[in-house]
């Protein structure tokens, strides 16, 4: 059997990748499994786990090596939609404490859920667990655009290179998530510096 093309790579926030292979196909592959039997260790740091290319064939990072889209495909599991809809990449997370609401846990946060009718994962979390004295809520994005200060929110959680992107009304849909997840990459959620 022949393998399908591979025709788009997404990381998640598990250490995952969500591949597509020809037009509909989502299988996700664990990277702990190139650590693990090929020894490449930096692939369990975002940093490089996350910093990759990829074309038809295979996937390159360039901090590890290069695998083909065949092994990629014999050792990644099929997804359902309901799995898909939730895989998710983290825009910005950042702690803004001391805050008037609390001293040491305050943080904002951003994820993209690229594959959902509402990607746009906006949420505070005061105090720590999750979300406790804080609350989130998931937009597509003509709701976050008419969200009350999404961008403050944005730039609270480390993001507002995200925020620019989305308040450029010019870029298709399509588009506007392939920057932001080519973003998200290069940066992996870590704060905008000062």
């Amino acid at each position: 059997m022949t393998t399908p093309c591979l025709t788009q790579a997404i990381p998640n926030e598990q250490g995952q990748l969500v591949l597509r292979f020809g037009a509909s196909e989502y299988r996700l592959f664990a990277l702990a499994q190139l650590s693990q039997q090929a020894g490449w260790e930096q692939l369990a740091y975002p940093q490089h786990g996350k910093r990759f290319s990829f074309d038809a064939q295979r996937l390159t990072w360039p901090a590890a090596g290069e695998v083909e889209a065949s092994y990629l495909y014999a050792h990644s599991q099929p997804l359902s939609t309901a799995q898909l809809e939730q895989q998710t990449l983290r825009l910005g997370y950042q702690n803004q404490a001391p805050s008037a609401q609390d001293a040491r846990h305050h943080v904002y946060y951003v994820y993209l859920a690229p594959f959902s009718a509402q990607p746009f994962q906006l949420g505070e979390s005061i105090g720590g667990g999750m979300a406790e004295r804080g609350g989130g809520c998931a937009l597509n994005l003509a709701q976050l655009r008419v969200w009350p200060d999404w961008q403050a929110h944005f730039a609270l959680a480390g993001c507002g290179w995200a925020a620019e992107l989305i308040a450029a009304q010019q870029i298709e849909p399509a588009q506007l998530l392939k920057a932001l997840i080519e973003g998200a990459c290069l940066r992996n959620g870590l704060p905008e510096p000062a």
